[in-house]
């Protein structure tokens, strides 16, 4: 696909630095984008719920299921993991300790792994917020994108910003002398 001419070919990609202070240089992590969830649904499929006999011998989903209901916070806590660890892929050198990307099972360590690295819980979230930012539009972003568009290609600006009439008057309403 293009536009104006230019082939998107790169996903979108945050850029989310933690300062550091001293002899500590920053810490520059990449959030990209997350063009397919097909190895989150590979990895971890979502929960079925357990089938009921009703009246009538007819048989329906339990959607109240406690059991059900219970892996399926766990499978919303496991998705929101992956898709931070699958969008920090993007940060070059990035190493886990004890995150294995084809584990569902450790995908939840990335938090206990941010603390044991000196990070506070507002620099997490400040991390997990890069990575949001990646992943979808929030309305900050497409009211800039608006006002972007609305104004247009930026033309030359003129060499000055004076008026280019002599002024009858002054703003108080007396005549302009000199």
């Amino acid at each position: 696909m293009k536009i104006n001419g230019q082939k998107l070919e790169t996903p979108n990609v945050e850029i989310v630095v933690i300062p550091r202070g001293g002899e500590t240089p920053d810490i520059v992590f990449h959030a990209g984008a997350i063009l397919d969830m097909s190895p989150f649904d590979k990895f971890c499929p979502e929960p079925v719920p357990p089938e009921k006999v009703v009246k009538g011998g007819k048989r329906e989903k339990n959607f109240e299921d406690k059991g059900y209901k219970q892996a399926l916070e766990k499978y919303g806590e496991k998705r929101m993991a992956w898709i931070i660890i699958e969008s920090l892929r993007t940060t070059p050198d990035l190493e886990w300790e004890t995150v294995k990307y084809d584990d569902h099972n450790t995908w939840l360590n990335y938090d206990k792994e941010f603390r044991n690295s000196g990070f506070s819980h507002v620099e997490i979230q400040r991390i997990q917020a890069g990575v949001f930012s990646a992943n979808c539009l929030n309305e900050a972003r497409l009211e800039e994108a608006r006002a972007n568009f609305l104004r247009g290609p930026q033309g030359s600006v003129s060499e000055s910003c004076s008026l280019s009439i002599e002024q009858n008057s002054m703003s108080s309403g007396t005549p302009a002398t000199g």
